[in-house]
């Protein structure tokens, strides 16, 4: 039990510093590209980029199922199911990547027709959509070898391949554009990266399961439903996710103004971050659902579920709490104080609604380990639905609030109250159980963190980012220290023994190196 302890903290760990370095490098490159390439070119590179973001759809679910049935085959030692897997979404992938070419070439010749490309640009705007085609062809099987490492419970090295590329990647970029070069480079930067992304992918893959074999003759037909059979849900999952989080922005255009969009998308892209943060910490533990399922150890599966969510809920109700303390003033000094108030509201909002439903986000990770995720699919597209309907309808009487809220209302139902139930009833848990295990204290946590620091806001301002982020260490402290305070005496002896392993490894690690 504590080498699986500490695999999960380990690729937690690196799942977040891999979440970290890929928001600062954007954060960084995002100006550096623009000044460089100027606002015409800019808006060439964004608006191809949002269409290749739908490709991301195309995925199918395939990846997650590399995850589930290749940790399951480990789990009774199935090479032979492992290498049909693995071969088997290979070969669907191709498939993918091949229509991707395709439709890139047909859209290079349409897309300078359509739509208002700068005048000399046209040509460049064709090569751009080409490469930037072929790149992400690449890129689906690459997640086939990720897949793998994930599998294998290695998410370290598959975190530390993610993070290489986006520092290779940032430095190219600077490169060729110091150097003059324009859209066409960078396009060749990123296609570049995807390729050596691939073999990295491949070749520790093969290093982490030397098992593993490709090969036409691994390509079964049975696998293909086996695939979809699972896949299939999370796909439409991802379309629920779409009617969630994509149609924001459309429906406030269309029904407050252009102009309000703004404001909202400042907040939503915090919420953002905010929902990969949490989801990178908790995912790296599907495999283990997977194995444990497979050898159909119930109670692990529940003890795993019971303190992931646990742990999940502390660390969601923390964020959330920050950004009500802060939101408004680190808003005013990134942004501008003419978008905080606007923006502060809805922060508010989504922040509550979403730290509800992300401190339930090891139910869906355990849910996509054990094969049971199809009422999630069910139950993620109901609430994209409602939510659209719920935002028109309150949009019109509430703006931006309305809006927020019809985002938040069905997302509290159905992934704080309905999906844990579900869950819970899948796997033989007391739900009543569950939530006093899992949330009583982490609520208390929360009020007794969040009250005092509210009522300490009008005394204390904040006027500089250096004094932001002093402000926000010392709140991160006492948090900390909050949280110790209302732990359990198992929990506490728990994180003893974690730290009195990190601290006996240093040491021993200090003194081989002396």
């Amino acid at each position: 039990m504590p080498k699986t302890l500490n695999l999960i903290f380990k690729n937690s760990f690196s799942n977040t510093m891999s979440f970290g370095v890929t928001v600062l490098t954007t954060l960084f490159l995002t100006p550096f590209i623009i000044h460089s390439l100027g606002d015409s070119d800019y808006g060439i590179w964004v608006l191809i980029g949002s269409i290749c973001g739908f490709y991301g759809l195309l995925d199918l679910g395939i990846s997650s199922s590399v995850v589930r049935y290749v940790s399951k085959f480990i789990a009774i030692d199935d090479s032979d199911n492992i290498n049909g897997t693995v071969n088997t979404c290979l070969f669907l992938y191709s498939i993918i990547a091949v229509f991707i070419l395709i439709f890139a070439w047909v859209l290079s010749i349409l897309l300078p027709l359509v739509a208002k490309i700068p005048t000399g640009r046209e040509s460049v705007t064709s090569a751009v959509l080409i490469v930037l085609g072929a790149s992400l062809a690449l890129s689906f099987p690459a997640r086939v070898f990720r897949g793998v490492l994930q599998a294998v419970m290695r998410y370290d090295i598959a975190s530390g391949v993610e993070i290489v590329i986006t520092l290779l990647r940032a430095l190219s970029i600077v490169v060729v554009l110091e150097s003059g070069h324009g859209l066409i480079a960078l396009a060749l930067v990123t296609l570049a990266a995807t390729i050596v992304q691939l073999c990295l992918y491949s070749f520790f893959a093969f290093k982490k399961y030397p098992l593993l074999k490709l090969g036409i003759g691994f390509i079964e037909k049975r696998k293909v439903k086996e695939i979809f059979n699972y896949s299939i849900f999370k796909f439409i999952a991802s379309l629920g996710d779409v009617l969630r989080f994509n149609l924001d922005s459309v429906l406030i255009g269309a029904v407050i103004s252009v102009s309000a969009i703004t404001p909202y998308a400042v907040a939503q892209r915090l919420i953002r971050y905010f929902m990969t943060l949490v989801s990178e910490i908790f995912t790296v533990t599907t495999p283990l659902y997977s194995s444990y399922e497979a050898k159909s150890e119930n109670i692990s599966i529940q003890k795993l579920l019971t303190n992931s969510t646990f742990y999940s809920a502390l660390i969601a109700f923390f964020i959330a709490a920050m950004f009500i303390i802060y939101g408004d003033t680190f808003i005013t000094l990134w942004i501008g104080a003419e978008y905080s108030q606007k923006a502060y509201i809805v922060l508010v909002i989504l922040s509550i609604s979403f730290a509800l439903a992300l401190a339930q986000n090891p139910t869906i990770v355990a849910a996509y380990g054990i094969e049971k995720h199809k009422m999630l699919a069910v139950i993620t597209v109901f609430e994209g639905v409602v939510n659209l309907i719920l935002s028109i309808i309150l949009a019109k009487k509430m703006g931006l609030v309305g809006v927020a809220l019809g985002t938040a209302i069905p997302m509290v139902i159905t992934k704080a109250i309905i999906q844990p139930v579900y869950m819970c009833r899948v796997i033989g848990l007391s739900w009543a159980s569950y939530f006093k295990d899992c949330f009583f204290v982490n609520v208390l946590i929360a009020i007794v963190f969040t009250l005092p620091h509210l009522a300490a806001k009008r005394y204390i301002q904040i006027d500089s980012f250096y004094q932001l982020v002093g402000a926000v260490v010392v709140s991160s402290g006492v948090f900390i220290l909050l949280s110790v305070s209302f732990l359990s005496v198992e929990q506490k002896a728990f994180w003893k023994c974690r730290l009195s392993d990190l601290k006996g490894r240093f040491v021993y690690r200090a003194g081989d190196g002396a």
